[in-house]
């Protein structure tokens, strides 16, 4: 999601280095911060899930602005963007998750959502 979210320039940023490399269970507690608090998300949350010391304050500043970015872009607690494939995978189904229009054509956050499409079952003979 980082990589739809932020432009080429900035993927090569440290706090951008380390947001990729967030645990399975560190990534959803910042989302779920961010998400509640924005800019002004806990600071010694954020310290601790990112791994930074105390005096690592522009780091901080940088991620939390670079996941306010990307929270307010893409992350939609409603969706079902997960839920439907995972379930259609379940019944056996081929799922196809079309994320190019997630960019749109403003760039991300554009009201275009991405496209779940299954494939039609096969014409019988």
């Amino acid at each position: 999601m980082i990589s739809i979210a932020l432009p080429p320039e900035r993927q090569d940023q440290q706090n951008v280095r380390k947001l990729k490399q967030l645990s399975e269970t560190a990534w959803p507690q910042l989302v779920d911060e961010i998400y509640r608090n924005r800019n002004t998300a806990d600071e010694a949350l954020l310290k601790e899930l990112l791994g930074l010391k105390d005096n690592q304050e522009l780091e901080l500043l940088a991620a939390r602005g670079n996941m306010t970015a990307i929270v307010s872009q893409l992350h939609a607690p409603s969706s079902q963007l997960i839920d439907k494939p995972v379930m259609a995978l379940s019944e056996g189904k081929i799922c196809i998750v079309d994320i190019s229009q997630m960019r749109g054509s403003s760039g991300p956050g554009t009201d275009e959502q991405p496209s779940l499409r299954q494939p039609s079952p096969p014409a019988k003979d």
